[in-house]
């Protein structure tokens, strides 16, 4: 029957092999032939239709794969509709739709299929994809970050659900650990990446994976063992000595990053290289060059906030405050609630002494949930800005707040001193002014300034002794 060109079998089969062969037309026309064959022998109403929902399915899954979608979704309906009881057939359309980005349309179609065969890991595997695109969609985007996080928490639902399945599937395993690093979970993301490892010999992707959730941790030793462990396994993989030169600079091993980047360049015009290159030009404070290589990243991918962000900087560190504020604008552009250009846009606005601009671009910095890292920094620089403007009483609670936050920072406790001596809260100035000279008993600034609102409290013996400790 198979070699008998009479028989819709035979076109079937014959499509297949070309499907295997990447001949996607050739074997749409087989599919089209057994369709058409099946059709007639479907006119006896004894025939079961499951051969020719089975055809429909196959012309399907070679049009998804010759990217003509639409015809896809069509056949895949036809399949359903002969036989509605077949998971594949859902779990088919369901790819098409979630590549169409039409993703409560796809997770509909999985669904189907979990109810049709509920112990099929794949299903749930798909679900978990689809969760995991519409998120990456939403961070591309800009878009709610609380949204993105219950989408993410999804996917990392329906992974483990594929995998109370079948505890061996690899997809499965890789992607949960991806939604682990995305929420920052590195140690169970090691653990998955490692069961991949232990389960695929010489995969690059598991250790460039691993690699990354190092990097992430700071770990800059451990991973670039692991891109050297990648590199090994293929040499010519440009993304490989990218990540590796990501490492040596955080690192400051800049002249070996430098030489990792450019490999990387000799391998794939990737703009993120000539980004990184300019970051370590910068790290050398090669201005010049630095530029040069972030103006070439940006001229290739201008819509990249993280490039702008490094170009800013360096014009920040060059005294070129208008030209920082220029790309950070640019960059504002693309995502307006980005917590980390807001902050690096009011720091440069505080070096060009528009301190009103400063202090606006600082509180919208912290209404978007910045770095932790960042969080004091911004409220210091609050507090200065308040303080330039002469609205000292208003400088206090930014500073209380770098003081909550890092208490061990006498900076600080000094400046919050000082906005309480010049609102002529002198009691709450002594009082910040001890801890500062408690901690650093050579600090001169502080026994002076103490010394005027000591005398303001009437304290004169205590006031001579720190004008004259501040000689």
């Amino acid at each position: 029957c198979q070699q008998n060109p009479t028989e819709p079998t035979y076109h079937n089969n014959l499509g297949l092999s070309y499907f295997e062969r990447e001949r996607f037309e050739d074997a749409m026309s087989s599919y089209e032939e057994a369709i058409k064959m099946e059709e007639e022998r479907c006119k006896d109403p004894n025939r079961s239709k499951e051969n020719l929902s089975f055809y429909h399915k196959n012309l399907g899954l070679a049009l998804y794969h010759n990217n003509e979608m639409e015809r896809a979704l069509e056949e895949y309906g036809k399949a359903i509709a002969l036989n509605p009881e077949n998971a594949d057939n859902y779990f088919n359309r369901g790819n098409v739709k979630l590549n169409q980005e039409e993703f409560d349309a796809a997770h509909e179609d999985f669904q189907q299929a979990i109810a049709h065969e509920g112990k099929n890991a794949k299903f749930y595997h798909a679900k978990g994809l689809a969760y995991q695109a519409e998120a990456e969609q939403i961070a591309r985007e800009g878009g709610d970050a609380f949204r993105e996080k219950e989408l993410v928490n999804q996917a990392i639902l329906f992974f483990q659900l594929a995998l109370t399945h079948c505890a061996t599937f690899i997809s499965s395993m890789f992607h949960l650990g991806l939604m682990y690093r995305r929420t920052e979970r590195f140690h169970e993301a090691l653990q998955e990446f490692s069961k991949v490892e232990q389960l695929l010999e010489n995969d690059k992707t598991i250790y460039i994976q691993k690699g990354l959730v190092y990097q992430d941790m700071g770990n800059h030793q451990f991973a670039i063992q692991d891109f050297q462990t990648a590199i090994a396994i293929e040499p010519d993989y440009a993304l490989s000595h990218f990540h590796m030169g990501v490492s040596k600079l955080k690192s400051r091993l800049i002249r070996e990053a430098i030489e990792d980047f450019k490999q990387a360049e000799a391998l794939d015009d990737n703009p993120a290289v000539y980004d990184g290159l300019g970051c370590c030009y910068h790290a050398l404070r090669d201005f010049d060059e630095a530029i040069d290589h972030f103006n070439k990243a940006i001229s290739q991918k201008g819509g990249n906030i993280e490039f702008l962000k490094n170009r800013a900087q360096c014009y920040f560190d060059m005294g070129l405050f208008q030209e920082a504020i220029n790309d950070l604008d640019t960059a504002l552009q693309l995502n307006e609630r980005d917590p980390q250009v807001l902050y690096k846009q009011g720091m440069a606005y505080f070096a060009f002494e528009k301190y009103k601009k400063c202090i606006k671009t600082m509180k919208a910095a912290l209404q978007h949930n910045p770095f932790m890292t960042y969080e004091a920094d911004i409220y210091y620089h609050l507090g200065l800005a308040y303080c330039r403007l002469q609205k000292f009483e208003k400088s206090i609670f930014p500073y209380s707040r770098c003081i909550e936050r890092i208490p061990s920072d006498l900076r600080y406790i000094h400046e919050r001193a000082k906005a309480f001596q010049m609102i002529e809260e002198h009691a709450k100035a002594v009082a910040d002014f001890d801890v500062v000279i408690r901690k650093n008993p050579k600090n001169a600034h502080a026994y002076f300034r103490r010394a005027f609102s000591l005398k303001a409290l009437k304290r004169y013996a205590e006031a001579v002794d720190d004008f004259e400790k501040a000689r």
